[in-house]
């Protein structure tokens, strides 16, 4: 268990960390499909990459968690309001001063509505995950919201969706920002080992198992078939009612296939531990 937690904290680190000092390092340089990563979203990432680590390696010492989730809130709340009160705080250009003429940005430097959104949530669960408040487990719920928007906004840069430059205040977000906010809200929620989604996924029985058999194909097949159907109706090879019905046919096919091969190995499973 605990080579297990030291994994675990190295992971996030380098996932969070190391990209975004690369980022914060070379002011705002780090690009994705046109959209910058702005330098206080790189100090953000890193921050919360570093409460999640401390808090695996030692969750007995709750005050660096809290304290850097506290940042985190702040930073990125006021950040937040900055676009709610069409303010400026002067937070935005403190280390790096951005052009005035870099691509889907309204603000020189500020990070955008969704990513300020998603970090004040996040900074609020570091919070909440260092806490012993009982409502603690909300915070599994909005890392939930955050790992869902993120995700959207990857497979949007993915599929080269174009809704995502069309109102930058609202829609842009870059594709590296994206990555690190589903990294950082899948350690909120793994750090919550006694709470749903995590206690299923991580449990030493037939429907952990099957949770951890199925979870990667539940999320990838869709995504590679959704990519591929766009690419047949980009080159022409069919339209879109057609692409639509062969990519649900593709996916029940599949889906049926993992399930059934699933249930293959938990029966395998289960007559091992009854001979045992």
């Amino acid at each position: 268990m605990r080579f297990k937690r030291k994994l675990y904290a190295c992971a996030l680190l380098a996932a969070a960390a190391i990209p975004a000092a690369d980022a914060l390092a070379t002011g705002y340089i780090w690009t994705g499909a046109g959209i910058t990563m702005k330098t206080n979203t790189s100090l953000l990432a890193m921050a919360s990459g570093l409460a999640l680590g401390i808090h695996a390696l030692k969750p007995r010492l709750r005050w660096p968690t809290l304290l850097l989730g506290a940042f985190v809130t702040a930073v990125a709340g006021l950040t937040l309001l900055q676009h709610l009160l069409q303010v400026d705080f002067g937070i935005d250009n403190l280390i790096y001063t951005e052009g005035p003429d870099s691509p889907v940005t309204l603000s020189p430097n500020r990070m955008g509505l969704p990513a300020s959104t998603c970090f004040t949530v996040l900074g609020v669960s570091l919070c909440l995950l260092a806490s012993r408040w009982r409502g603690r487990r909300v915070a599994v719920v909005t890392a939930l919201l955050v790992f869902a928007l993120g995700m959207l906004s990857i497979t949007g840069h993915w599929y080269h969706a174009e809704a995502i430059y069309t109102v930058p205040q609202y829609t842009a977000i870059a594709a590296q920002t994206a990555v690190l906010l589903v990294v950082l809200s899948v350690g909120v929620i793994t750090g919550f080992p006694e709470l749903e989604p995590a206690r299923t996924i991580f449990a030493d029985d037939a429907a952990g198992a099957l949770v951890r058999r199925m979870l990667p194909f539940l999320v990838g097949v869709p995504l590679v078939l959704g990519w591929l159907r766009l690419e047949g109706q980009r080159r022409g090879l069919y339209d879109s009612a057609f692409g639509t019905a062969l990519r649900t046919w593709v996916e029940v096919a599949i889906l049926a296939g993992l399930t059934w091969w699933s249930i293959r190995a938990i029966r395998r499973r289960e007559a091992l531990q009854i001979r045992s």
